[in-house]
């Protein structure tokens, strides 16, 4: 697991903070790191990509096809654009929780 959404964890339990709420931090970051990955990957593929990409006849193939031009575009891995994701979306919690409204 990302070592930022698991001290994020930690803090929220140490606060004494329920299961149900700590649940429900974790699915907003979630949602935010899924929008920012998928955003990202989209933005990386080119329409020719995209092309490819959508007459692939099974799930599979085409999850392995945006994985590879994916990694071929921007020379990282989409794993590695996951923990970014997922850090970037953890710090970002984080500051909100910190910062005055």
């Amino acid at each position: 697991m990302n070592l930022k959404l698991d001290s994020l964890i930690q803090t929220l339990k140490n606060e004494g903070q329920s299961e149900e709420e700590i649940d429900r931090v974790l699915e907003e970051i979630t949602k935010n790191a899924t929008t920012k990955l998928y955003t990202e990957m989209a933005a990386a593929l080119t329409e020719e990509d995209l092309e490819v990409i959508n007459k692939c006849s099974v799930q599979e193939e085409a999850d392995f096809e945006i994985k590879e031009r994916y990694s071929q575009r921007t020379g990282k891995s989409p794993q590695s654009l996951l923990e970014e994701t997922i850090t970037t979306a953890t710090e970002e919690f984080l500051a909100k929780r910190v910062s005055p409204r």
